[in-house]
């Protein structure tokens, strides 16, 4: 991800900082045809980057932060929260990677959030 592009031409990460074991980043989302598909690529990126990022020993805990324009033709400034999961080291080791449902996020996760736009889906 580090390096890469949103479709909005912007990059992915928006900040990214280590504190105490804690891994705080801030990403911003890709467009795609539906939100429903939006919403997806979001929780399918979300369960790459938890798995990976939690495998070690230097990171105990990821608090993401997912952010995306709710406005069509929207600036980089006007991209809104769309999702803030927090996962530590210890859930993620009891989650089954292989098979996990990104649908599984909201109660497995030690915090998750989503915007309204993506309750109705």
């Amino acid at each position: 991800m580090a390096g890469e592009r949103s479709s909005f031409y912007d990059e992915v990460i928006r900040e990214l900082s280590i504190e105490e074991g804690t891994l705080e980043t801030s990403l911003n989302a890709s467009d795609n045809i539906t939100t429903s598909l939006i919403q997806t690529g979001i929780l399918t990126d979300s369960a790459k980057l938890f798995n990976e990022l939690l495998k070690g020993d230097e990171i105990r805990e990821v608090n993401m932060h997912w952010y995306f324009p709710i406005e069509e033709d929207a600036a980089e400034e006007d991209f809104e929260q769309v999702y803030h999961i927090i996962m530590d080291e210890e859930t993620a080791a009891s989650v089954n990677w292989e098979e996990f449902e990104v649908e599984d996020f909201e109660d497995i996760a030690d915090y998750f959030w989503e915007h309204e736009i993506f309750r109705s889906e």
